[in-house]
């Protein structure tokens, strides 16, 4: 296996990682804070934010160099560019809105700002799923 099939399977396994991950998030865990005692908030959503940290920080990571790396490669031709732009959206919404929510929930319960980033965090699902399908055309449809 050469660099450039290594770094395929290594950006396939991290975005399928992904999608599951933000399908979760999306669907089970952003609704549920609502749920959680106000006087429980804080601990629950900190305790969400470093569990959930220490999965997808090594997961983004490895999307983001796999995927700069195989447009440097030539590998994947507009499609891989196309991947590198879905994965950079994807850091930019987390930077730009998730992460001041989350960054804002720490200091307490505020239904406004879960009701955001449930909202806003479709931008990310919608990137995944959308990256999910490409990076399976390009590594595994043409084996079928």
């Amino acid at each position: 296996m050469n660099w450039v099939e290594l770094a395929g399977v290594l950006q396939l396994v991290a975005t399928m990682a992904m999608l599951g991950v933000i399908w979760v998030v999306q669907l089970c865990v952003y609704p549920r804070f609502a749920d959680i005692d106000p006087e429980k908030f804080i601990g629950a959503h900190t305790r969400h934010c470093a569990g959930i940290g220490m999965v997808v920080a090594p997961l983004m990571l490895i999307e983001l160099f796999t995927a700069v790396f195989l447009v440097w490669a030539g590998s994947g031709g507009w499609v891989q560019w196309l991947i590198l732009i879905f994965t950079l959206g994807n850091f930019i919404s987390t930077a730009l809105i998730q992460a001041p929510c989350h960054r804002q929930l720490m200091q307490g319960f505020d239904e406004a700002k879960c009701r955001l980033l449930t909202r806003s965090n479709w931008i990310r699902t919608v990137l995944w799923s959308a990256k999910a399908l490409l990076v399976f055309s390009l590594t595994i449809a043409p084996f079928l």
